[in-house]
Parts: C-alpha cells; sequence; structure tokens
C-alpha cells in the first residue's frame, strides 16, 4: 500500500545542523503513513553519511546516492522514486511544522484538489517573518481561477513560484509529465515547473496555515554571487517565454513574464554583480553586468515591460541601470546585507 505523502528532499552542501533539523521535522511528523526520499546529489561533504545514519533507523528514509547533477535533476530522482498518493518538495535546509503532512493531506483529501498550498515562515537570522500568498482565508480554485495562478507564478508579489510549501497529487503529475528541466539545473527552475503545473492545473486550495519554515542562507546558491547561476535565470524564463507560446493563457503570461524580467535584472546587480560579498574588482562587475543587460531577454523586457506596474523605488532603480549609475546598486546591495543581518 502506497504512502499517503512522500517528501522529496535534494541535498547538496547542506550544513550539519541545518540537515539534521530538516531531516528530523520529517521524521517528527503527526502523519506516520508518509515515506522520505532523500537525495545525495553527489555532496563533497558528509550529507550522504547523515543521510544513511538516519535510513538505518527508519524504514520510511529512502536514500538515493548519485552524481552531481543539480537541483532539477535531484528533484526528479526523488519523484522517479516515491510511491505517494501526493507529494511534497522540500528543501535541505529547511524544516517543516510537525503537522505540516497531516494538516495538507486530510484538507487535500476532504477538498479533492490536485493541488494544496500553504504559507511559510522565513527564517532569517536574528528574526522570523510570516510569508502569505493569499491572507486568512481558506480559498478553492476552479480550473479558470487556476489559470490566473498561473500568472500569479510570474508576479513578483504572489508567493507562489516556489516548488516547496505545496502538497501535489503525484498521479496528476505523472498524467501530464509535469517534471523539473534537468537542463535548467538552477536559478529560477521553479518558475519553470509551476508554470507547467498550472497549466494543467483543474483544482486547488489554498489553506493559511504556516507549515514550513524556509531558511534564509547567505551562503546557499540563490543568495551567494555566482554568474553562472544570473545566466541560467535568464535560460529559465528563455524556457517559459517558449512554452507559454502554445498556452492559451498566452498574452496574459506574456504581459507578466516581461515585468518580471525587470526584478531580475534589479535582483542581479542589487544581489548580484554589485553584491559586497562579490570578490570582482568594480570594473569587472560593471563589465559583466553590462554584458547580462545586453541578453536578448534581458534587453526585450527592459523595452516592452509595463513600467507603470512597478513601484517608484524600482522604477528610480532602472532609471539609473539605464543611465548606467551602478554605484547606486552597489550602495543598495550594501545596505540590504546590513538589513538581512539586523
Amino acid at each position: 500500500m502506497s504512502p499517503k505523502v512522500s517528501i522529496l528532499v535534494p541535498i547538496y552542501k547542506v550544513p550539519e545542523r541545518f540537515l539534521r533539523r530538516c531531516i528530523e521535522s520529517t521524521l517528527k511528523q503527526t502523519l506516520r503513513d508518509i515515506e522520505i526520499v532523500l537525495v545525495d546529489d553527489g555532496s563533497p561533504d558528509q550529507c550522504g553519511e547523515i543521510c544513511d545514519e538516519y535510513a538505518s533507523s527508519d524504514s520510511r528514509i529512502k536514500v538515493i546516492h548519485k552524481a552531481n547533477a543539480g537541483l532539477a535533476a535531484a528533484r526528479n530522482s526523488a519523484f522517479d522514486a516515491c510511491i505517494g498518493e501526493y507529494i511534497t518538495f522540500l528543501d535541505g535546509d529547511d524544516y517543516l511544522e510537525s503537522t505540516a503532512c497531516e494538516k495538507a493531506y486530510e484538507t487535500a483529501l476532504k477538498e479533492d484538489v490536485q493541488l494544496l498550498f500553504w504559507n511559510q515562515f522565513t527564517e532569517y537570522p536574528n528574526r522570523t517573518v510570516r510569508v502569505t500568498s493569499f491572507g486568512s482565508e481558506a480559498i478553492k480554485f476552479n480550473k479558470t481561477e487556476c489559470r490566473k495562478l498561473q500568472a500569479r507564478v510570474l508576479d513578483f508579489n504572489g508567493k507562489i513560484a516556489q516548488v516547496f510549501c505545496k502538497l501535489i497529487k503525484r498521479d496528476f503529475l505523472i498524467e501530464h509529465n509535469i517534471r523539473h528541466v534537468e537542463t535548467l539545473s538552477q536559478g529560477a527552475e521553479g518558475f519553470v515547473f509551476n508554470i507547467q503545473l498550472f497549466e494543467h492545473l483543474e483544482s486547488a486550495y489554498y489553506t493559511p496555515e504556516y507549515l514550513l519554515h524556509y531558511t534564509y542562507n547567505e551562503n546557499s546558491i540563490s543568495h551567494s554571487p555566482d554568474e553562472r547561476n544570473y545566466y541560467l535565470v535568464i535560460r529559465c524564463f528563455e524556457y517559459v517565454e517558449n512554452f507559454i507560446k502554445s498556452s492559451d493563457n498566452k498574452d496574459e503570461l506574456q504581459k507578466k513574464l516581461y515585468n518580471r524580467m525587470l526584478y531580475v535584472v534589479v535582483t542581479t546587480g542589487i544581489t548580484g554583480y554589485f553584491n559586497p560579498t562579490n570578490e570582482m574588482k568594480y570594473k569587472e562587475r560593471k563589465k559583466g553586468y553590462m554584458k547580462f543587460l545586453q541578453e536578448p531577454l534581458v534587453s526585450k523586457s527592459l523595452n516592452v515591460a509595463d513600467y507603470k506596474e512597478l513601484s517608484v523605488q524600482r522604477k528610480i532603480i532602472l532609471k539609473c541601470i539605464q543611465y548606467r549609475q551602478f554605484w547606486v546598486l552597489q550602495v543598495l546591495g550594501k545596505v540590504r546585507r546590513i538589513q538581512l543581518k539586523i
């Protein structure tokens, strides 16, 4: 008999204290009928041994050791190995509330939906922030409304573009062959997965519960200066641009896509090239960012996006970028770094 929920955990260079907390949060679930699939994505540290240690004491844990191939491939490996009725993704440095699986599964079953999603706590070094996508009231979505959710994936303030904080019916994913695109190993792979997910979704339910703790780790790939990752983000959005050409939701999605790219431009400047931790010299940062701005999708977005939907602050930042006043990004990078440590 299949377990009710499969928890899929890709793991690569996760600090031991975070990884143990993550795994232990799955073992403490009040819903006992679960399986936990841990994928050691060729991590060069002790992650694989830690996974094996826990697996030796709990038969619900499966461990997959594989050569490093990136986050998308690791999630696919976990999915291929799981047999649960529903699945949920969990990153190795995050953790679940003890009642997460029980509450999510019971609600998904009661509402008879293909997808259930919830809110998160974001754990910064010195504070916890509640992050919600739809507020304090539960909402059920039909097929038409799920298409609106698809556009919301591309909304910077939509808060539903991540693959975690979701419980998804496994048979639904298999039926529509919805998987992570392995060539898009990192960057904005969650956007790609969710655009595909909501393209076929006919029923969804939002619960205002806070069931997951997202750990802000300034040393993680997504928060560290990494020029390769900047371009992987663009490749992800290029994939989405091509995907939505055949969607009957094309017009709304294209508009959202180009506007979302403006946020990518700003973020890549402030937390990427001009991040205080970036060891490149200022001249090299400027040269690298100028090259980034010349990418076809970036250039197109800067020209066709609807700036009216942006905040005044972002309009000013983009104007500074237009006039090559990159020192402003460097100042903002320092300010953001200080804010995250407060």
